[in-house]
């Protein structure tokens, strides 16, 4: 890739494209993406879709890098790595910008700690709790072209999808 990202049009891919289910290739400054806009395209797409994460995937680049937070403050977390888990967990109600309208209950880890590069290639070591530590696993997930749905039963997938058109149908949209 030798385009810049002002070069690369990003938008989402729909739910059954190939690289959201297909791990991405390690972040590299040699791909000729400037980090910056990139994460600010990112963060951008994020927020005007009310979203509080984003993977590059998500997007229809196969890289390493997610977005996350909020117009306050965010996290651009290339090449993530996870390093510990919590053993206590929780269930949440889960949405993704790729599956618009679904949301599912999954029950992931309460805190993470992670290691990440910023957009200047500087290591950090963070741990995230809460919501944060649930959106690092999600966005972290997609790094690996695992979605949502795939930590849901099938049946709790089908019913949710269900809900989904049934709420589309009651206002006029096919």
């Amino acid at each position: 890739m030798s385009d810049t990202v002002t070069e690369i049009e990003l938008k989402f891919v729909k739910e059954d494209d190939e690289v959201l289910h297909s791990p991405a290739q390690p972040w590299s400054s040699d791909l000729g993406i400037d980090p910056e806009n990139l994460v600010k395209e990112m963060l951008s797409i994020m927020l005007v879709n009310n979203g509080i994460g984003l993977a590059a995937p998500q997007v229809g680049l196969p890289i390493s890098v997610f977005v996350m937070g909020n117009a306050d403050s965010s996290y651009a977390c290339f090449n993530p790595r996870v390093i510990s888990v919590s053993s206590e967990r929780t269930q949440t109600q889960e949405g993704c910008l790729s599956y618009p309208g679904l949301y599912l209950n999954i029950k992931r880890p309460t805190s993470v700690v992670a290691e990440y590069e910023d957009v200047k290639g500087e290591t950090h070591r963070k741990e995230f709790t809460g919501i944060l530590a649930t959106v690092f696993l999600h966005e972290f997930d997609h790094l690996h072209g695992i979605c949502f749905v795939d930590r849901a039963s099938d049946l709790s997938v089908k019913l949710a999808k269900q809900r989904v058109r049934k709420n589309l149908k009651k206002q006029g949209i096919k």
